[in-house]
C-alpha cells in the first residue's frame, strides 16, 4: 500500500515558518514588509526593520536568527495563507485521474494573479542567490512546497516516479507565468494558460480533451516546419559602438554576473575593463544609461540565439521535443538565467526596459507558436499563445529552483516529463525513433 506523504508542517525547520511566529515575531515581519515596499532590498537593514517595529535589533535576531532568516521567512509569508487553504481543502474527493493537481495548478494560478507579490520576491531573489544562508533558507521552503505539490497527486493516476518531476514542473511554470506577467502584462492571459495547463495534463492522463486542448490540437500541423521568421530590423546596438565602449560593456556583464546588479558602478565597470572612469561616462553618461545599453545587447544577443534555433529545428513531430531539448541544454549552464533574474527587479522599475523585455518576450511566444503550427497563418498563431506560454514558463521557473538548490532539482526528469505531457495531450502522431 502506498505510504502517505507526511504533511508538511509539523516537526519541521522551515516549512510554513509564518504559522509559527510568535506575534511580536508577526509584527517584524510586518515592518520588515513596509521597509522593502518603501525602500527597496538596499533599505531593509536591521536597524530600519527595528525603528519601523519599535523593537530593537537584538529582539529581530532573536526571532530570524539573522537577516537572512528574516528574509526566508518574509518569502514564506507572500505564499502561506494560499498553501494553507490549499493542503486544508485537500479532504475534498480527489479526481480519479489527476488526484487534486488541479487544486495544485489553481494555486499557482492564484499566485501568478497576485502581481504585488512576485514583484516583491522577484526583488528579493538576486540577493537571496547571493547569500549562502538565504539561500539554504530557501532552498528549504522549495522543498516544502514540492512535496505539498507530491502530496496533492497521492490519489491521482500519475506514475509515483513522475510525482516529483511533475510538482517541480508545475512549480516551475507557476513563477514563469508570474515573471511573464510581471514583464508584459497586456499580453499574458495568466487564468487561459493555466487553464490550459490542466486541460493537458488531464488529457494526457487518459480524460477527455477540454476545449482549450481542442483548439490547440486542430491548429499543430505536425507534418511541417517552423515557417521562416521575418529578417531582423533592430541594428546590433553594439554594431555602432568603438572598442573601448564594447570593452566597457563586456566589462559591465562580467560584473553583474560575478557580483550582481548592487556592484553595478561606473568605477568597478572601469577598473574590470582597465579604463578610466571618465570613458564610462563619455560613451554611456550614467549609469542608466550603461544599463540600457547592456540591456539591449543583451536583447539583441538573445533575439540572434532564438534565431539560429529556430532555423536548425527538425521538420515534422520531432520539432516539438527539438525545442524542449534546447530548453534542457540551456539549463545546464543557467548563465542566462542568472543574468535575467538579476536584472529583471531592474527591469520592473524601469518603463523603457520593460517596455523592451515585452517586445522580446512576443517576439519568443511567436517564434515558438509558429514551431508549433507549423505556420504564420494569424488564426493559427492565436490559438497556441498559450501553449507558447507555457513552454517559455517552464524553463524559467526550473532555472530559479536551480539556482537556489541544484542538488535538489532535476530538470532534465521535468521537461522530459513536459514532453510527454504535451505529445500525449496533443495527439502526437508515434514515429519510428
Amino acid at each position: 500500500m502506498e505510504e502517505p506523504v507526511a504533511r508538511p508542517v509539523a516537526g519541521e525547520a522551515f516549512a510554513y515558518a509564518t504559522a509559527r511566529l510568535s506575534p511580536t515575531a508577526r509584527r517584524i515581519l510586518e515592518a520588515a514588509h513596509r521597509v522593502l515596499t518603501r525602500d527597496g532590498y538596499e533599505g531593509l537593514t536591521l536597524r530600519r526593520i527595528a525603528a519601523e517595529a519599535g523593537e530593537t535589533k537584538s529582539l529581530i535576531i532573536y526571532h530570524f536568527e539573522s537577516k537572512a532568516g528574516l528574509v526566508a521567512t518574509l518569502v514564506d509569508s507572500l505564499w502561506h495563507d494560499t498553501d494553507v487553504a490549499l493542503v486544508d481543502g485537500l479532504h475534498e474527493p480527489p479526481d480519479p485521474l489527476t488526484g487534486h493537481a488541479r487544486e495544485l495548478i489553481a494555486l499557482h494560478r492564484d499566485l501568478a494573479l497576485q502581481t504585488s507579490l512576485y514583484a516583491t520576491y522577484f526583488d528579493l531573489l538576486p540577493y537571496i542567490l547571493r547569500d549562502r544562508d538565504a539561500r539554504r533558507r530557501l532552498a528549504e521552503f522549495y522543498d516544502s512546497y514540492r512535496r505539498i505539490g507530491v502530496m496533492c497527486l497521492e490519489s491521482s493516476t500519475v506514475p509515483l516516479e513522475d510525482r516529483d518531476a511533475l510538482t517541480t514542473l508545475l512549480l516551475g511554470i507557476g513563477e514563469g507565468v508570474a515573471a511573464q506577467a510581471l514583464i508584459d502584462p497586456d499580453a499574458v492571459d495568466t487564468e487561459g494558460v493555466f487553464a490550459l495547463l490542466a486541460e493537458m495534463l488531464y488529457a494526457c492522463l487518459g480524460g477527455t480533451a477540454g476545449p482549450l486542448v481542442a483548439q490547440v490540437r486542430e491548429a499543430v500541423d505536425w507534418e511541417s516546419g517552423a515557417p521562416p521568421l521575418p529578417p531582423e530590423t533592430e541594428p546590433d546596438p553594439a554594431g555602432d559602438l568603438a572598442p573601448v565602449a564594447v570593452n566597457l560593456l563586456t566589462a559591465a556583464r562580467q560584473v553583474v554576473h560575478e557580483r550582481g546588479f548592487r556592484a553595478l558602478t561606473l568605477e568597478t565597470v572601469a577598473a574590470r575593463a582597465g579604463e578610466p572612469r571618465s570613458a564610462v561616462s563619455y560613451y554611456f553618461g550614467d549609469k542608466r544609461g550603461l544599463v540600457h545599453r547592456l540591456h539591449a545587447t543583451v536583447d539583441h544577443q538573445n533575439r540572434a540565439l532564438m534565431r539560429r534555433a529556430v532555423r536548425r529545428l527538425p521538420v515534422g513531430v520531432k520539432r516539438i521535443p527539438a525545442v524542449i531539448a534546447t530548453q534542457e541544454r540551456a539549463l545546464t549552464r543557467l548563465t542566462a538565467f542568472r543574468r535575467h533574474y538579476e536584472l529583471l527587479p531592474v527591469v520592473l522599475r524601469d518603463e523603457a526596459l520593460r517596455v523592451r523585455e515585452a517586445s522580446a518576450h512576443r517576439s519568443l511566444r511567436d517564434a515558438l507558436a509558429g514551431c508549433l503550427a507549423g505556420s504564420d497563418e494569424p488564426g493559427r498563431l492565436r490559438r497556441l499563445q498559450g501553449l507558447a506560454s507555457l513552454s517559455i514558463a517552464a524553463p524559467a521557473g526550473l532555472a530559479i529552483q536551480r539556482l537556489v538548490a541544484s542538488e535538489d532539482v532535476d530538470p532534465a526528469a521535468a521537461l522530459h516529463l513536459w514532453t510527454r505531457i504535451v505529445m500525449g495531450a496533443l495527439k502526437a502522431p508515434v514515429t519510428p525513433d
